[in-house]
């Protein structure tokens, strides 16, 4: 088998065959003897570009590569790969279902034909990479994925042609979720050697001690004769039809592999000495079936697996018709497909323009009142797509419109999982007006969801407890690094959001947290990142942020609690007294009242007497009617009212006042001071004080 496993070229001595296809390297991606991936910067495209060992041989040897379904000369390798594309490019523009085939252009010879130049578009990942990431595959994902492979893989054997070397890091996923099978492999061996590795590592991966999608029917003893793949035709479409059964069955027992992943989060299913053993026993395999929580994953893996490789079994495509029928959600997946479809053929402002027709009908018809599943997660999932590839701002703002009329109907899962990450991503790297209107959108995507609004009962508001772990931290730092923003949009966005923000996120961890310890210490840390955030606004000395952030502190400072207030918040706002702006001061002691509310009885007079003493002496008639006003919420707040009694002399001077308004607000703020302390304390303290403010 010496031509067999022939090495490709190294990728140092490519480079010049590279660069005049105009394929510039970027990065190596994966690799073994046989095959090189490459990402590569082609046409201003990013492209995967695939060197595939082609060894040439001699006249007189065989007519084809011993144990591959390459041709013996450059000619024919030649031919060979241009109807391989001729294929692709059948089946890529065929109905819907083989809208899933991602094509691959045959590029050059390489090397003097010791090598073949292959192409196909970067994906935005591979199965394999969504399976081991964050956030973790719903049901309905998972399902969605499921329909998808099997649909596509129905359409390629109705075609007649198989794929060959199916495995999850050959199935691509686009950003909106739509599935890619790439990379197909008609010259790799069909029939392996059972007992060499070095063999099936060199055209295959590695690492099969770990995983292995191959089926059992591709594994043969030495003593069994290789595959004379000229007699057999197996050359891309042109199999003999029992040969083409054979392959297709090897595809079907790969697709349950890759099904049987999904459901188990990413755990291998099987391994080369799995495989093996199946040859002769299923037991070893049924029980790692067991393994598979949902029962109809469980029962399609089988079927895929074990029961697709028997003798007599269907056909590829029947079978594949019949699980497809099983799936949850059969009855809205083909709508959805077409849809999704529909939506990867445009460009971003052409996509945003398309949800937004399409967002109504989704929530009406894709959306269950009973069971609580629905299939918003799909039209995030565009939307997340937009944020992520979109160049303009103003796209992205309007793609964030669209996550906001879409947040109440999420589930808490899907808003901390999917939609807060990408908010705060457009925070930390967006324009100004991109930054600050996702800071709009904190508190909508941390309030904890209705279950009236979604349909889903009791499952709405279940989470995982470690994923407010996370996504909490994460948006304490992007509040704080918006605190710190440089531009007073950002910073102004996101005062007027604070109390908003402070308080759907305060419900939430309230709603999540499993137990009181838990609850004290992620309110604590929230408590303390909303207290960074006032210090560092006031710090600031920009008018406009502070007025803003004043206004909210009465719905802020009782989650920031009392001795924050009194020790990190309250000494900030003192300089405010002097501004030169009357909006800032009377915002100022509008905002008295969130203080008050927040104080013991003690720090009254410590605290507020000395401000509340500047503030009767000021010339701003609106100011002195937030000062009054404030005065008035404190006597509601507390019985402790003597510390007043110190002020009535500076009051009694606003009952002269030129402004009848004044005038008026300090003769109710007297009556009221009256009722509070009684009648023997008002003839005695408060009646001699405004007495001669009367006599005329």
């Amino acid at each position: 088998m010496g031509n067999a496993i022939s090495a490709p070229p190294t990728l140092s001595s490519l480079a010049g065959d590279l660069e005049k296809s105009q394929f510039y390297v970027e990065a190596e991606l994966s690799g073994n003897r046989y095959c090189k991936s490459l990402k590569c910067i082609h046409t201003s495209n990013t492209v995967v570009a695939k060197v595939i060992a082609a060894p040439k041989v001699s006249p007189s040897a065989s007519s084809s590569v011993e144990g591959t379904a390459f041709p013996s000369t450059d000619t024919g390798v030649l031919e060979y790969f241009t109807s391989y594309e001729k294929a692709m490019s059948a089946m890529r523009h065929s109905p819907l279902q083989r809208a899933h085939i991602c094509h691959t252009s045959f590029v050059a010879m390489v090397r003097s034909g010791s090598a073949v130049l292959t192409s196909r578009p970067f994906a935005h990942a591979t199965l394999n990479q969504r399976l081991s990431s964050n956030p973790h595959l719903g049901d309905l994902e998972k399902w969605f994925f499921t329909y998808q492979l099997l649909s596509a893989l129905s359409s390629i054997h109705d075609a007649g042609y198989f794929h060959g070397d199916l495995k999850p890091s050959n199935v691509l996923l686009t950003s909106w979720g739509w599935l890619l099978l790439a990379d197909y492999a008609p010259f790799k061996p069909f029939e392996l050697p059972s007992d060499n590795t070095a063999f099936l590592s060199h055209f295959f991966e590695k690492d099969f001690d770990e995983q292995c999608y191959l089926a059992p029917s591709r594994f043969q003893n030495a003593a069994s004769s290789p595959v004379d793949h000229e007699r057999e035709g197996l050359a891309w479409g042109k199999p003999s039809k029992h040969v083409l059964s054979k392959i297709q069955k090897a595809d079907l027992f790969a697709a349950g592999c890759i099904i049987a992943e999904i459901f188990e989060g990413g755990d291998h299913f099987l391994k080369l000495p799995d495989v093996l053993r199946m040859k002769s026993t299923i037991e070893h395999a049924e029980s790692r079936l067991l393994k598979i929580q949902d029962a109809t994953a469980r029962r399609i893996v089988k079927n895929l697996v074990i029961d697709s490789q028997a003798d007599g079994a269907m056909p590829s495509s029947s079978m594949v018709d019949s699980l497809v029928s099983q799936i949850p959600f059969i009855d809205v997946f083909p709508e959805l497909e077409k849809r999704l479809f529909d939506f990867g053929q445009r460009d971003s402002a052409g996509q945003i323009k398309y949800l937004e027709s399409e967002v109504a009908t989704w929530i009406s018809r894709f959306t269950s009142e009973n069971d609580g599943k629905n299939c918003l997660i799909l039209i995030l999932n565009c939307i997340l797509s937009i944020l992520s590839g979109a160049a303009q701002a103003m796209t992205k703002i309007e793609a964030l419109e669209l996550l906001r009329t879409i947040l109440p109907k999420l589930s808490l899962t899907q808003k901390l999982e999917k939609a807060l990450p990408a908010i705060c991503v457009c925070i930390l790297d967006g324009s100004s007006a991109l930054q600050a209107h996702a800071i709009s959108m904190l508190a909508d995507c941390m309030r904890v969801p209705s279950p009236s609004l979604c349909g889903a009962g009791a499952s709405l508001n279940k989470c995982p407890k470690s994923l407010l772990e996370t996504s909490l931290p994460f948006m304490n730092q992007v509040m704080s690094q918006s605190a710190h923003n440089g531009c007073e949009i950002v910073r102004c966005s996101l005062a007027n959001s604070l109390g908003q923000i402070g308080q759907s996120t305060v419900q939430l961890i309230s709603t999540v947290a499993e137990n009181q310890s838990m609850l004290q210490r992620l309110e604590s840390q929230f408590a303390a990142c909303l207290a960074s955030v006032c210090v560092h606004i006031f710090t600031t000395n920009r008018d406009a942020s502070i007025v803003s952030l004043l206004a909210n502190l009465p719905s802020i400072l009782p989650l920031i609690g009392h001795t924050r207030t009194v020790e990190e918040v309250f000494p900030h706002i003192i300089p405010s007294l002097s501004s030169k702006n009357p909006v800032l001061r009377r915002e100022l002691f509008r905002a008295i009242e969130g203080f008050a509310s927040v104080l013991d009885e003690s720090s009254f007079e410590v605290l507020l007497l000395p401000i509340f003493s500047h503030g009767v002496n000021e010339g701003d008639c609106l100011v002195i009617e937030a000062v009054i006003s404030a005065l008035c919420r404190c006597l509601d707040l507390t019985s402790h009212v003597q510390w007043v009694f110190q002020l009535l002399p500076q009051i009694s001077q606003l009952l002269i006042s030129s402004d009848a308004t004044v005038r008026l607000s300090t003769v109710a703020l007297c009556a009221k001071l009256s009722v509070v302390v009684g009648p023997v304390a008002s003839r005695l303290q408060v009646w001699p004080v405004i007495k001669p403010f009367f006599s005329g």
